[in-house]
């Protein structure tokens, strides 16, 4: 089935049969995300549960039978208090708890109902309510595909079994109303598959603006505003692209830059890493933020070099390539910038250093600070490259990062630490005494 599955707008793949993302991370995210907007959706069925109940102990006043009264009362009471206490409940945290309980309510109601109706006189309408209740089923809680079919399932199965009927089984008129509940569960899956993959595609395209993580505050209402102590960033640029775009068509242009930027989109959905933006022939990638994580900078480092190991060994809409890149590790702010068109963006002088380590690159190198260097050096060689200006006017020195060291290697790194360690404390210290009013 996963190989059959189409791709949702997003380039996630979906379901052919149930609407829902193939992966199960991707589905995790997905419900994590809508997770406020379901158990709203509970809340509103626990109240219409409210109401229907009070509307039915109206109505059975006239036909039920005094002694009975108050036990199809206490059913139909017993049947919505799960509703009602999912639904004052504060939301669960993980992300199948909710569908779950979602269907455990509903089928304990259900299966109280049928109880309710085998009380109750033979009537007319009740293959009509019964009708009702499984196209709501389908529609309105938040239940997977294979929840709803169940609880249809069951309500049919009771109805042709044990549900008096107003008519003998082979009457017209019931095998009209059976056939009648049979085109709504078809109907009912159809519109609940349509539903599914519509909400997942609207998430999709989300997915490929913004950071996951940031989705459901979006969702939510929250301003987007984050701030890490650490993160780092990689700054990559295609060496000579002026010139080279310059004696190109506009089209052959964007082929090369759609081949080369969807790799590096592989290569950093395969590290980890987030993808930033990209702006002309630039690409920018932060690992640490949204989500802070202590190995940040061995994320990036991973990534820098296998991103100049494959833009070396192919070519691009017949193109050779070779990029420069820069990585710096620091404070970082980020956030959600505008209204339209949106975007996920991070600033600070981490990211101009990033920027800048890479503007003073050569091709086929990754630069990158002495902060960063201390970080990644037990597992990676580092080369001094020497001094770069910075864009406060202040040098710093910088190192290439070369390789990821075997395994039996990263200990004997450790005793070229101190003076890395002192590159990167005084490269801090002539920034700030740069900044500073004294240094002006």
């Amino acid at each position: 089935m996963a190989d059959d599955a189409p791709t949702a707008p997003g380039g996630l793949r979906v379901s052919r049969w149930t609407g829902e993302f193939v992966r199960r991370e991707d589905e995790e995210a997905y419900r994590l995300a809508v997770l406020k907007e379901a158990v709203a959706r509970n809340r509103v069925i626990a109240l219409g549960g409210v109401l229907l109940t009070v509307l039915f102990a109206i109505a059975d006043r006239s036909i039920v039978a005094e002694a009975a009264y108050y036990e199809v009362l206490a059913l139909r009471v017993a049947g919505v208090l799960p509703m009602v206490i999912f639904g004052l409940a504060p939301p669960p945290r993980g992300p199948w708890w909710l569908p779950r309980l979602t269907f455990a309510a509903a089928l304990w109601y259900v299966t109280l109902m049928v109880v309710v109706a085998t009380m109750l006189p033979p009537r007319p309408v009740a293959l009509t309510i019964w009708t009702a209740l499984i196209l709501m089923i389908y529609l309105l809680p938040p239940l997977r595909m294979w929840a709803a079919i169940t609880l249809a399932s069951v309500i049919f199965a009771a109805i042709v079994a044990v549900v008096p009927l107003p008519w003998p089984i082979d009457h017209p008129e019931t095998v009209r109303g059976l056939m009648m509940i049979l085109g709504v569960n078809v109907l009912g899956a159809l519109t609940l598959r349509a539903l599914e993959r519509g909400r997942r595609a609207e998430f999709a395209l989300l997915s490929r603006t913004l950071p996951r993580s940031v989705i459901p505050r979006l969702r939510r209402g929250e301003r987007v505003v984050d701030h890490v102590d650490e993160a780092s960033i990689l700054f990559a640029d295609l060496v000579g692209f002026s010139s080279r775009s310059a004696t190109m068509k506009t089209a052959d242009v964007l082929e090369m830059l759609e081949e080369l930027f969807a790799a590096i989109d592989v290569l950093t959905a395969k590290h980890g890493a987030e993808k930033i933006k990209t702006i002309g022939d630039c690409y920018m990638a932060a690992a640490g933020i949204p989500e802070p994580r202590p190995d940040h900078a061995r994320v990036l480092a991973r990534l820098a070099l296998d991103m100049v190991a494959m833009v070396e060994s192919r070519s691009f809409a017949g193109h050779k390539l070779r990029l420069r890149i820069g990585l710096h590790c620091g404070p970082v702010a980020a956030g959600i910038i505008g209204h339209d068109r949106f975007l996920y963006d991070v600033w600070g002088e981490t990211v101009n250093t990033a920027q800048r380590m890479e503007s003073r690159g050569l091709p086929g190198v990754i630069l990158v600070t002495p902060g960063f260097a201390v970080k990644v050096m037990d597992e990676f060689e580092l080369v001094e490259h020497g001094e770069v200006n910075l864009k406060d006017g202040s040098q710093c020195l910088a190192y290439r990062l070369v390789a990821e060291r075997p395994a039996s290697a990263s200990a004997s790194a450790s005793g070229s630490r101190s003076s890395l360690v002192a590159a990167a404390a005084e490269a801090s210290g002539s920034r700030e005494r740069a900044a500073s009013p004294a240094a002006t």
